[in-house]
């Protein structure tokens, strides 16, 4: 039990700073089809002549799948990465399955540095890696010697990065190294 209280509070150290903001919502009005000829089909007016009212616009509060992750080609530690995106969208990215891995492939590719920061943090004090979400880390992508329970920790703060080649494998750099990164929006 209180090995577990250790684990909560070094977990938590990590996940307060800094405060987490609001997610942002795409407005998108959805408008009726149109023959490319910019004026609405004759199928309305149509469905009207026979008594069957036309839908009304709606405004539809939705992420469109492509933009729920978002790749930031500026330069900064892994705690101004975590600072911008908590501020600008919902976090850092927690990758915890290999559909959300390939999401990263996709993105990862137009970075201008080999490796992109993600939401993952090591605790030295209790030697785990977690997600900035609160999530364990369950699935793992680690390229071979990193990812390990005995992180350098003399030096400095770990984070980890997902290589931007190859195959977007991840790795454990020093916190202060200035990388792209990337944001998630939910």
């Amino acid at each position: 039990m209180r090995a577990r209280r250790s684990l909560d509070s070094a977990v938590g150290q990590h996940l307060k700073t800094p405060s987490l903001s609001p997610a942002k919502f795409v407005e998108k009005r959805v408008g009726r089809r149109n023959d490319g000829d910019g004026l609405p089909t004759t199928k309305g007016r149509e469905d009207r002549r026979r008594g069957i009212p036309a839908p009304p616009t709606p405004t539809v509060w939705s992420l469109v799948e492509e933009d729920k992750l978002i790749l930031i080609r500026e330069n900064l530690t892994w705690s101004e990465a975590l600072r911008y995106c908590r501020q600008n969208h919902v976090d850092l990215v927690s990758v915890n399955s290999e559909e959300m891995q390939r999401r990263v492939r996709n993105v990862v590719k137009r970075a201008s540095t080999a490796t992109v920061w993600l939401g993952l943090r090591h605790s030295c004090i209790v030697g785990i890696w977690f997600w900035v979400s609160g999530e364990t880390v369950c699935y793992q992508n680690w390229v071979p010697g990193n990812g390990t329970s005995e992180e350098d920790c003399e030096h400095a703060v770990r984070s980890g990065a997902v290589q931007s080649g190859g195959d977007q494998r991840w790795i454990s750099r020093p916190e202060h190294h200035k990388l792209n990164f990337i944001c998630s929006r939910y």
